[in-house]
């Protein structure tokens, strides 16, 4: 497996990824024509993101992306997808690319990593270490995703 940082040219086949992640958790062609905006990847988002992609032999495996939110007070990164090829999936891929954002993080000295989850990702999550924090509403009402925090501090 190999790792390299996303570009341009990514953006239609990480996009399609996505779609298809999403689409193994059995969510309806409704919630996935609601999310249309927030999962298409678009060049523009790579640009202004640390994306990393898993390949073996071309075969998009999966990928990360760290954004900084500027919103926050001290401002704070969120891994805003961490998403794995339904083909491969419970194979190790998301454990990896999870560690190679950890080292990303390392390397540019984050002290917290947010995420907000997924259901279906919160406990993948949590077994490496990130806390729950809260609930947070989404774009469909009455539903809420888990906020969790990894403190790198915290973990040495």
């Amino acid at each position: 497996m190999n790792f390299r940082p996303a570009t341009q040219q990514d953006a239609e086949k990480l996009t399609e990824l996505t779609f298809a992640a999403k689409s193994y958790w059995q969510y309806s062609q409704e919630y996935l024509e609601l999310w249309r905006e927030d999962l298409t990847i678009t060049p523009e988002y790579l640009e202004k993101s640390t994306t990393v992609v898993a390949e073996n032999q071309k075969q998009l495996l999966g990928y990360f992306s760290i954004v900084f939110e500027e919103e926050y007070p001290a401002g704070k990164f969120f891994l805003d997808n961490l998403f794995v090829n339904p083909t491969v999936i419970r194979q190790g891929i998301g454990a990896r690319l999870l560690q190679t954002a950890f080292e990303w993080c390392k390397a540019n000295d984050v002290s917290e990593l947010y995420v907000v989850s997924d259901p279906h990702a919160q406990e993948f999550y949590q077994v490496y270490g990130f806390e729950y924090l809260s609930e947070r509403p989404t774009s469909i009402p009455g539903r809420t995703l888990p906020l969790l925090v990894y403190s790198f501090e915290k973990q040495h």
